[in-house]
């Protein structure tokens, strides 16, 4: 079994970690990857409910994240993790947990503080200027902000799809994304042009040469042959088409489309 990978994203509460890595999956689901996203509200609300903000609790939360990860990735499963992890200690020890068993890409959604207060989507920011919320990111508790990540996505500047398009190149670079579109495909979702090609090509072919052949050598009548042959085109051919994008999707695994939370 060929082994996946852990795409890492770090940043600022608010700095788009989350939006991005919910586009590069269905990018990777539609090549035919299996892929998982495991980000911070989720994890805390389901595997860690217990986990606190005190630099240790984070730790720990986001260590037992990376060992998941680790098991996932060695699985043949791509990972997406979305956390602000928010100190160099435990980013590199995370990386040093997942590297023993597969690729690790540490993605940083850079963005300054100014704009992601700006943006505020969950109204937290608000709640930790005014000392509601204790040990927030950015505000009450640091965030150190990686020296050397494999990626920086300039979330402040770029549209989410270029920042999208840049972890794909960047994938594309290290080769992790062209094992199955050097099979000749582009995953579950093959292309419907060449659906109908394939279709064309054979049905065609079968319809209005290997069928009326067979009907003339039985009959002797190539008029028959050929009105069989048209009959069999008309019916056969889109029935193909429909054969072909049925086992696109069975037979590479489609695993559904992601939606916004």
């Amino acid at each position: 079994m060929e082994r996946g990978f852990v795409l890492w994203f770090t940043g600022l509460p608010g700095s788009g970690k989350t939006s991005i890595a919910k586009l590069v999956l269905d990018e990777l689901r539609s090549r035919g990857f299996r892929v998982e996203l495991l980000d911070g509200d989720w994890v805390r609300k389901t595997i860690n409910p217990d986990a606190g903000f005190t630099r240790e609790e984070r730790r720990r939360h986001l260590i037992r994240v990376a060992w998941i990860a680790r098991l996932l990735a060695r699985n043949g499963v791509v990972v997406l993790c979305s956390f602000i992890s928010p100190y160099k200690d435990v980013r590199s020890e995370i990386r040093r947990i997942v590297e023993e068993d597969a690729p690790f890409i540490e993605v940083y959604a850079k963005c300054s503080l100014e704009e992601c207060i700006r943006r505020d989507p969950k109204g937290l920011y608000k709640r930790a200027l005014t000392g509601e919320i204790k040990n927030f990111t950015g505000i009450s508790d640091p965030y150190e902000e990686p020296e050397s990540p494999d990626i920086i996505l300039d979330t402040e500047h770029l549209s989410v799809s270029e920042c999208v398009s840049k972890v794909i190149e960047y994938l594309k670079k290290r080769d992790l994304v062209e094992r199955l579109e050097d099979a000749g495909f582009k995953g579950p979702w093959e292309k419907h042009p060449r659906s109908i090609l394939k279709a064309l090509s054979y049905r065609l072919y079968q319809s209005f040469l290997i069928s009326p052949l067979i009907v003339f050598t039985l009959t002797g009548n190539w008029i028959l042959g050929l009105k069989f042959g048209i009959f069999e085109s008309i019916i056969k051919i889109p029935a193909y088409y429909l054969f072909e994008r049925i086992w696109a999707y069975i037979g590479y695994g489609y695993m559904g489309r992601s939606v916004w939370r």
